[in-house]
């Protein structure tokens, strides 16, 4: 007998009952590789594997029935039920397989993407939750996958074509560009701007929008135990001589040249310099912060108990209000600069105890609750759930 359980992360196929006399696997053995081998799961349907095998829940199979007895046959007839027998389309519990489309063009070269660590701390937190995660980058976003449900990381001027065939979920993290494509064809749609959401809402309705702000990386981001376009934080850190730590590769030439530290900063290492630092400086470019799109680095620096001094954000969540020093021109800089770097020591413990409640509802492992739920509700005929051994 065969039986095949949900068991993450690709199923687990348990057969029972085995005659050890039988030769039959050992003789036919070359001729049924031959028959299979070219058989794929994407052309075979995924869907339809899981109808065939009739998939069982690792929680309704009783491990010890081969014990034997009154009691273990009641538990063998229960399995029997079909409220044991998983569906495809209802059981809550089967892993879900994502796709995660990482906006950074090549692979070669996206580590030092935003984005690409984005990609990293949800996928280690939909993993954590049993769930099975590629990232491919976007010059690979259209190549043929096993991977089920598309999960897009939708920035500015880098739209994605919905695949007819698979279930997709965008995740715009900032820019209010999405196509009418993306809009008639996405699954849900979560919008990281509490403003552009509601903008959205009316037209689309919260069924199709919702708001999912970005988040922090629970494992790294915790408290102790850029470019060549200019930054408007920097230019004001220059103008009123605040003395800053400066990372990041197209400064030399710059007024803040005399502020570098470092050409590059390793992302591994950030959470150790922001655990160290006094304040950490943030700006948010191409109208993030006007739009209500809050940096990835509030998240960030707020998680490791340390103070963040950054341009306005419009609709900025209350719950992180208190916590982020703003300036609205450059004429408060100074000021705001001064507020924060002279934080009492109470309000300082008081800012390492905060990160209790940012582990608890904003870092990667809240949102891939959210993604996973949106997941859930995608229509059943064109999401794959699981990938099964083959």
């Amino acid at each position: 007998k065969i039986e095949v359980l949900d068991c993450p992360p690709s199923g687990l196929t348990i057969a029972t009952n085995l005659d050890p006399e039988n030769d039959v696997l050992d003789k036919h053995y070359d001729e049924i590789i031959a028959e299979f081998m070219e058989v794929s799961l994407s052309s075979y349907g995924e869907d339809r594997i899981v109808r065939e095998l009739g998939i069982v829940s690792s929680r309704a199979w009783p491990a010890n029935r081969h014990v034997g007895g009154a009691a273990m046959k009641e538990v063998s007839e229960k399995k029997k039920t079909p409220e044991s027998v998983v569906s495809p389309e209802l059981h809550l519990d089967r892993p879900i397989s994502f796709e995660i489309k990482n906006p950074a063009p090549q692979p070669r070269g996206s580590g030092n993407w935003g984005e690409t660590f984005f990609a990293n701390g949800l996928a280690n937190a939909l993993r954590r939750k049993g769930h099975h995660v590629g990232i491919t980058t976007k010059a690979n976003w259209y190549d043929e996958r096993e991977y089920g449900i598309d999960l897009v990381l939708r920035r500015l001027d880098t739209p994605y074509t919905p695949q007819p065939d698979r279930a997709c979920i965008i995740w715009n993290i900032y820019g209010n560009d999405l196509t009418d494509a993306e809009i008639d064809s996405a699954d849900h749609i979560f919008v990281a701007s509490q403003i552009v959401a509601e903008q959205q809402n009316k037209v689309l309705g919260p069924d199709r929008v919702s708001t999912l702000l970005q988040a922090f990386d629970a494992d790294r981001m915790m408290p102790e135990g850029p470019s060549k376009h200019t930054r408007r934080s920097v230019e004001m850190s220059v103008k009123h001589a605040v003395d800053i730590d400066l990372f990041g590769a197209g400064w030399k030439r710059s007024k803040a040249s005399k502020y570098i530290r470092s050409q590059f900063l390793d992302n591994e290492k950030l959470a150790e310099y922001y655990r160290g630092a006094e304040a950490v400086l943030n700006d948010h470019s191409n109208g993030m912060g006007a739009d209500g799109f809050v940096s990835n680095r509030i998240f960030d620096v707020l998680a490791c108990g340390t103070a963040v001094v950054s341009d306005q954000i419009n609709a900025l969540p209350k719950d992180l209000l208190e916590w982020v020093h703003q300036y609205r021109s450059d004429d408060e800089f100074s000021n705001v600069i001064a507020r924060a770097l002279g934080e009492t020591e109470a309000r300082k413990s008081e800012r390492v105890e905060f990160t209790s409640y940012m582990r608890e509802h904003h870092s990667f492992d809240q949102r891939a609750t959210k993604v996973i739920e949106a997941a859930r509700r995608a229509a059943p005929k064109r999401r794959v759930i699981t990938k099964l051994a083959g």
